[in-house]
Parts: structure tokens; C-alpha cells; sequence
């Protein structure tokens, strides 16, 4: 989807009453800082269900959508339709074949381009429909093996609400509640159920794996037993298991993070061999001075073009270096680049902030580290996963955004060699980060007012 299509997306939810356009703006400024789709931020703020979420993208494409009953009844001959690869790239699932048509569930119908090669490469004619980011890579992970970005499965609503609270502090006291007829309390109760994760007290640590494996599940979601008999898919339900309508949804069981990222812990195995789905040619970045770094930023529309930018100069300084993501108490890979570093496996690199590392202590800190790496068993298995190369010193550097820590840069240069001191320019330019992202912000809530 594109920028406009997630604005015009925006201002319809508003028109139809689905949204307020404060909810709107809180979903942005998740989405700028931390990814995703607008609509994505929306379900992890619980603002919008999916199946709402659905009908809305329905609407704003023009095209039909599936019931959720269809997705797990999927003939896996239809699948072999696609190649893996092109669903990869464009995020589609093929739904059902008859004849020369091909039913298409997709991310973004208005991609015409992909429709094109599509058909041209598979020889069908592709009906397109349209279903939420989540879902579609929910059902690229079942029929494809793709494995989703650990942020789709966490779904966290605290994390994004920790963050978007500081320009909200204040809440009006709740309305008085009307009492409801004999009548109006017959009627169904709704559909989507709120979940309520309470956020740790203000310096507290998490220190048990229970309460790390519950930072990670992903959000819940039931149908109520008075609801409406259908069936109702949420977020975390695994697909392809029938059961009666009405009857109480179990509780999911948490995802296994093992099998799709690399969670670095005191535990983690140090032999564990790092595995890639395919290989992927390194991207090329175009070397910038400070001045056209600085320049790039003022024209950023889209939070990966930060990602490019920042490392793209840091290469300047470093041989390997790469960018993180802060949520809450999770550090999650962003984006990698240089000597000997895979930016899939960086992708992939989740660490607590529950136990002692570097990590922690830049976070805690909200300073820089320029330094060797302390003999502990988080900064090792990091290293690992960077290459396995082990360098004399290496520099982290937060970066705040509300007085908060949202990024982490990390760099190095290689096996046994000490990172720059004077990396002066460098600091110049990750303080215009966050403006960067205010920047992005309000052109963001631009198009959606």
C-alpha cells in the first residue's frame, strides 16, 4: 500500500465512524517509529479488529475480501500456483483456481505491476482480493515457510502504548455509564475482546523466562460464547484447526521464537548454527558526506530510507554496522551492512533487556558505549550472530525520540581492530534522527486529515 492509499485508508475509517482521528494519529506515530502498516498499528493499539480492518481495506480497493473460514481450508494444490519466491515478494496467496482465473488474496490490490507479472509469469488471469498485513503473513509462514518478522507476532499493545503516552498524559475521567434495558442486554456482546497487559512498575526488571515468554505472546483475542455464531479469526488463533462456533476459544499457546528469530540469552546455545531461508545479494548503499546525509533526511518518506541513510554514512567510520529497534524491554535487528554481516540474520536478532548485556546498559544509561565487549553471555552470542568476528572495541549509540531510547547503533571494525574515537560527525547526524521522525509524522497525518 501505498503512503497515499494508507492516508485516503485513514480518512475513510474516520469518515465511517470506525476511528477517531486521534487514533489515527497515535496509530502514525507507531507506525513511523516502529513499522508496519497503518492498519497493523491500528489492531495493536486495539482501536480496529481485523475483520473491521478487512471490510474497510474491501472498500478502499474495490475489490472483495475472503471469510476467514477460507484460509485454512486452502487446497494446497492451489498454493503451487505461486512460486514461493514471487509470494515472497509480493506478499500474495493464491485462493482458489478455476480454469485460467486465479483467486489472489493481497497485501496491496492497487500494485498493478505486481498483477502484471504475476499473470505473465504464472499464465492466469489474477482476480485480486485483499487481506491485512497480518494476516497475509500469518498464511505466508503456514503455506510457504516465510517466517514473519517478530513484531507480527508479538503484537504487543503496552509496548506501542508506552511509547505514544507521553503526548497523552492525561486521561478525562471515564463518562458515567448508562444503564442498559432488559432488551439491550440481550443483544450480543462484541466481537473483539480487549486484552489488558499490565506494564512493569517504573525500574523493575524482568527476571523470570515466564515473564519473558509472556512479553512475547502475542496479543489474545476470543469469541464471546453470546457472540454472533461465526467463526471469528484473531491474530494469535492458529489457522487449520476447526471447532464449534460459539464454544470458548482456548488460549494459543506463545509462539516459538526459536524457529524464526534469534533470541539472544544467557541460555542461548553458542553452537547454534544460524540457518538462512535463501541467500540475498548485499544491498548496495551510495557512500554520503555529512552535508548529503543531512540533506537525504529532510526527504525521507518511508522509515527504512532512515535505516539506508544513517548506514549508509556510518560506513564512513565503520566496516560493520547495523541499526536496532527498542521496544519496551526488547531489542529487536532492524537493518545490517558490511564486511561479513548478513542483514537477514540481523533481521532476526532479538535481545531481552532483562538481563545484564551492553544493550541494557546504553538503554538504562541513554548514553554511548565505546568499548571491548564484557565477557557475558548476551554480548557473545550477539557478536556470533554479527559474523562471528570479535572486535577489539565497538560503539553503541542510542537514539531518543521523546526523551525515550527507540534505536541503538551499533559499529565496528572487524576482527581484532578498535572502533574510531572521534566519530564527532556521526553524532551530528543521528541527533537529526528524531526530527527526521517528527518530520515523517506530520506528513504521515497529513494525508489522513
Amino acid at each position: 500500500m501505498t503512503i497515499a492509499m494508507a492516508g485516503l485508508l485513514g480518512k475513510m475509517l474516520i469518515k465511517d465512524g470506525l476511528v477517531t482521528p486521534a487514533q489515527v494519529d497515535e496509530a502514525v506515530n507507531s507506525q513511523v517509529v516502529f513499522g508496519g502498516r497503518l492498519g497493523t498499528n491500528l489492531i495493536e493499539l486495539e482501536y480496529i479488529d481485523e475483520r473491521t480492518l478487512t471490510r474497510a481495506l474491501s472498500k478502499l480497493h474495490g475489490v472483495p475480501s475472503v471469510e476467514p473460514e477460507v484460509y485454512p481450508r486452502i487446497d494446497p494444490n492451489t498454493i503451487k500456483a505461486i512460486p514461493r519466491k514471487i509470494a515472497a515478494k509480493y506478499k500474495v496467496i493464491p485462493v482458489n483456481v478455476e480454469g485460467k482465473k486465479l483467486d489472489l488474496l493481497m497485501m496491496d490490490p492497487s500494485n498493478f505491476g505486481a498483477r502484471d507479472e504475476i499473470g505473465f509469469t504464472t499464465g492466469y488471469v489474477v482476480k485480486p482480493l485483499v487481506a491485512p498485513e497480518v494476516r497475509i503473513l500469518s498464511l505466508l509462514e503456514k503455506y510457504y515457510g516465510i517466517k514473519r518478522d517478530l513484531r507480527y507476532i508479538t503484537l504487543s499493545v503496552t509496548d506501542t502504548k508506552e511509547f505514544l503516552k507521553r503526548e497523552h498524559p492525561a486521561k478525562p475521567p471515564p463518562a458515567k455509564v448508562k444503564k442498559s434495558s432488559p432488551a439491550e442486554r440481550k443483544k450480543p456482546s462484541p466481537l473483539f475482546k480487549k486484552t489488558t497487559l499490565t506494564p512493569l512498575a517504573e525500574g523493575e526488571e524482568l527476571t523470570s523466562p515466564e515473564e519473558f515468554e509472556r512479553l512475547t505472546r502475542a496479543m489474545e483475542g476470543e469469541t464471546a460464547a453470546d457472540a454472533e455464531p461465526e467463526e471469528i479469526l484473531t491474530l494469535t488463533e492458529e489457522i487449520g484447526e476447526e471447532r464449534i462456533p460459539g464454544a470458548p476459544v482456548p488460549e494459543p499457546p506463545p509462539p516459538d521464537l526459536t524457529a524464526e528469530t534469534h533470541v539472544i540469552s544467557p541460555e542461548t546455545d553458542e553452537e547454534e548454527e544460524v540457518v538462512l531461508e535463501e541467500e540475498i545479494p548485499e544491498e548496495e548503499i551510495k557512500p554520503l558526506s555529512l552535508k548529503e546525509a543531512a540533506d537525504a533526511l529532510e526527504e525521507v518518506e518511508d522509515r527504512d530510507d532512515i535505516a539506508r541513510i544513517i548506514l549508509g554514512f556510518a560506513l564512513s567510520y565503520f566496516k560493520r554496522t547495523a541499526l536496532l529497534t527498542v521496544k519496551s524491554d526488547l531489542v529487536f535487528g532492524w537493518y545490517g551492512l558490511g564486511q561479513d554481516l548478513n542483514k537477514q540474520v540481523v533481521e532476526r536478532i532479538m535481545i531481552p533487556l532483562n538481563a545484564p548485556s551492553v544493550f541494557k546498559l546504553v538503554c538504562d544509561s541513554c548514553g554511548h558505549y565505546l568499548g571491548p565487549s564484557p565477557p557475558n553471555p548476551i554480548n557473545e552470542r550477539f557478536l556470533k550472530l554479527m559474523g562471528g568476528v570479535k572486535p577489539n572495541s565497538f560503539f553503541l549509540i542510542p537514539i531518543l525520540v521523546k526523551g525515550k531510547v527507540v534505536n541503538i547503533l551499533y559499529g565496528d571494525n572487524g576482527e581484532g581492530k578498535d572502533a574510531p574515537f572521534d566519530i564527532s560527525e556521526l553524532l551530528i547526524l543521528a541527533q537529526k534522527i528524531p526530527q527526521t521522525f517528527e518530520n515523517l509524522i506530520i506528513k504521515r497525518k497529513k494525508l489522513t486529515s
